[in-house]
């Protein structure tokens, strides 16, 4: 078998590949988290980002999949506006259930006690 068509097959994979893993911007202009990492016990992960909706913070909360983020860094450092959403609130990045509407996106994983896995990891 030639190299080249050999090439080419590969190229198209990667091609294919690359489009099946993109990260899903859909048509009402929201961003949709792909799934990262492992799971923690009870479903959920802790994103962190720097928000427009909660005054610019920087902070973790325990979520679901797909949650939608508002203003976010990209991978290429670019900043994207999107859909702010409420997650499943009760874990910070402090360790605390805030109660507010947060906007989420990829970051540090949670346990499911209330407390954030890295700071954890990171006392210990």
């Amino acid at each position: 078998m030639s190299k080249i068509p050999f090439a080419i097959i590969v190229f198209c994979f990667i091609i294919v590949f690359c489009f099946i893993s993109r990260e899903e911007i859909r048509a009402d202009n929201t961003y949709v988290l792909p799934a990262q990492g492992p799971h923690v016990p009870n479903g959920r992960k802790c994103y962190t980002c720097f928000l427009s909706c909660n005054g610019g913070e920087r902070i973790g909360e325990c979520v679901d999949d797909n949650t939608l983020c508002s203003t976010f860094y990209d991978k290429l450092g670019r900043i994207m506006s999107r859909l702010c959403k409420s997650g499943t609130l009760g874990c910070n990045a402090f360790g605390t259930g805030t109660g507010q509407k947060q906007c989420l996106c990829s970051g540090d994983l949670c346990n499911n006690d209330g407390v954030d896995a890295a700071a954890v990891a990171a006392s210990s």
